[in-house]
């Protein structure tokens, strides 16, 4: 009984440049089943089975250990995936140092290029400002950051757009008055006209729609507003902590 439980937990070898290619190859070819959004076309089962493949492809090719499973695929997928990220980061991190000069002594093999190929740029991006945590930013890069911050905290704060839809009231039926004799020096109008009491009713509810509207989004405007100098009051506690 002990003997089985230490061959089940004995650790399996480490993946080999072949595994690791055809991994990166077929995840690839078949990025938009196993990262698409689900459809007719791309389900959960044929999701499994396109794992379930790769994971035979894979095992075909390995001569240390020919028992890798799918859920062990696709950790060692998510693990590629990361430390590619981080390699190409630290790249352009070096790269901005030397203003653009000679390319930085980091080469990727054919399958890390593979895996790279499948990561969005503004993910890659986003690690790259956290490669270096020790350099101690200048005052100038302490504003810019702190003003990237702020607009990435408003973006994220208002997430839509207010539209302000224009009201159109409704015309306003007329009757032409009923004349009225004279007085002494003064003319007669015969445009004069009055509005009917019906007109009228209709044109208060309109006006209270839209000044509901308007009550209501000025008050929207109010709670972006809290939450912004809330969210401004985080980012300075932040920057406060971190220069301590």
């Amino acid at each position: 009984m002990a003997e089985s439980q230490k061959k089940a937990s004995k650790r399996k070898p480490n993946w080999s440049d072949e595994e690791l290619q055809i991994m990166a190859s077929c995840v690839r070819e078949n990025r938009e089943i196993l990262f698409g959004k689900f459809s007719s076309s791309v389900t959960s089962e044929k999701r499994k089975a396109v794992w379930n493949d790769i994971t035979r492809q894979i095992n075909a090719v390995s001569i240390t250990c020919g028992t890798r499973e799918a859920e062990e695929v696709k950790k060692r997928w998510k693990d590629a995936k990361m430390s590619v990220k981080k390699k190409e980061a630290t790249r352009k991190n070096i790269v901005k140092r030397t203003g653009g000069g000679p390319p930085p002594d980091i080469g990727f093999k054919p399958w890390e290029l593979d895996v790279l190929s499948l990561i969005p740029e503004e993910t890659i991006s986003g690690i790259e400002g956290a490669v270096d945590t020790a350099q101690k930013p200048s005052p100038s890069e302490n504003e810019a950051g702190c003003s990237s911050s702020s607009q990435a905290t408003e973006s994220s704060i208002v997430e839509q757009p207010f539209v302000i839809k224009e009201v159109e009231l409704p015309e306003f039926e007329t009757e032409t008055a009923p004349e009225e004799p004279p007085e002494e020096g003064e003319k007669i109008n015969s445009d004069r006209r009055i509005l009917k009491p019906s007109s009228q009713k209709k044109k208060k509810a309109p006006k209270d729609q839209l000044m509901g509207e308007l009550v209501e989004i000025k008050r929207r405007r109010v709670e972006i507003e809290e939450r912004k100098a809330l969210a401004f009051e985080r980012i300075a506690s932040a920057l406060e902590m971190k220069k301590k």
